[in-house]
């Protein structure tokens, strides 16, 4: 049986004990906060981790998905606390970047290297081309 439709069940049955709904309107709430959020919270990590993974994959360095949490981290006295929250805490995530990191930056530092690199050059010349392209249509409206 689903833990949802157990949920449903009991919440249900609060209204057998309690018919104004009162210990009902106090166990959906709580129920939700006991399983939804950190269910929610285990996935947000899961997506982290994938994420950095693929990041580096795709030539960027591990390193600044710490950087961007950290300055986020900036705004975190206007969030709820973790166990109310659908998102681990930044101090959570940038715990948990400090214990990926160095697998990560393994795997960004290895074969793919050549690959970045190659990558890093074409980008570079494309940005180039871009701002030369952007350079002309200005000259040509002026």
């Amino acid at each position: 049986m689903s833990s949802n439709v157990l949920i449903g069940i009991l919440a249900r049955c609060t209204l057998l004990i309690d018919p104004s709904g009162i210990l009902y309107s106090i166990f959906v709430p709580a129920s939700k906060m006991m399983y939804d959020l950190p269910h929610s919270r285990d996935q947000e990590i899961e997506a982290d981790y994938i994420g950095l993974y693929l990041a580096s994959d795709a030539c960027y360095n591990p390193n600044a998905a710490k950087k961007v949490f950290a300055l986020m981290k900036d705004d975190t006295d206007r969030m709820p606390p973790e166990f109310m929250s659908t998102h681990p805490s930044y101090d959570s995530r940038l715990s948990n970047f400090d214990k990926w990191i160095p697998e990560v930056l393994g795997k960004h530092n290895s074969d793919d290297r050549q690959k970045c690199l190659l990558i890093r050059e074409e980008m570079k010349v494309a940005r180039q081309r871009a701002a030369l392209n952007a350079a002309r249509r200005e000259h040509n409206y002026r």
